[in-house]
């Protein structure tokens, strides 16, 4: 500013003169220029933070850390919500996360699917028929109660139950 300062005095002093005038066009393109390199700098560093913050994501994700991978990929999202990779990827977290509680209930279903069927069959060996029943009978209450699914007990009471009339 202090040389354009002076210039513009220059060109009050002596108004016609051309050389006062051009360099402080001069000055206005470096400011310019300077404005649009810090601007390109500004968005090399943004762009260098959103995909540091996808990698950390995309590493949080393949290490099983999905609640930290699914907030990382939101704020990648929030930077850039035209990106739809970010969208994408918080679809895949949540959907691994439902797919997982599945499988635990579904682990938890055939253990104690296991555990109800080796108490009627040791019912059963005794002769104990009304035991083997109940325990299937009780495991649907306790399994509807806990959440697992009741076409699934279902099917176990059944397969349960057959078993005890057959022998």
């Amino acid at each position: 500013p202090a040389a354009q300062e002076q210039y513009a005095k220059a060109s009050l002093i002596k108004p016609g003169e051309a050389y006062p005038k051009t360099k402080s066009q001069e000055i206005d393109h470096i400011k310019e220029a300077n404005v649009r390199a810090a601007e390109t700098a500004r968005k090399a560093n943004e762009e260098k933070e959103y995909q540091a913050i996808l990698n950390n994501a995309d590493a949080l994700f393949k290490a099983k850390s999905y609640d930290e991978a699914k907030a990382a990929y939101s704020k990648a999202l929030a930077m850039r919500p035209s990106d739809p990779y970010p969208t994408q990827r918080v679809k895949l977290v949540e959907n691994t996360q439902f797919a997982e509680k599945q499988k635990i209930l579904e682990n938890q279903a055939i253990k104690q699917y296991k555990e109800v069927i080796l108490t009627a069959d040791q019912y059963l060996d005794a002769k104990e028929l009304d035991n083997s029943i109940s325990t299937g009978v009780s495991m649907i209450f306790d399994s509807v109660i806990s959440g697992l699914g009741l076409f699934a007990v279902l099917a176990v009471f059944v397969a349960l139950t057959a078993d005890a009339l057959i022998s």
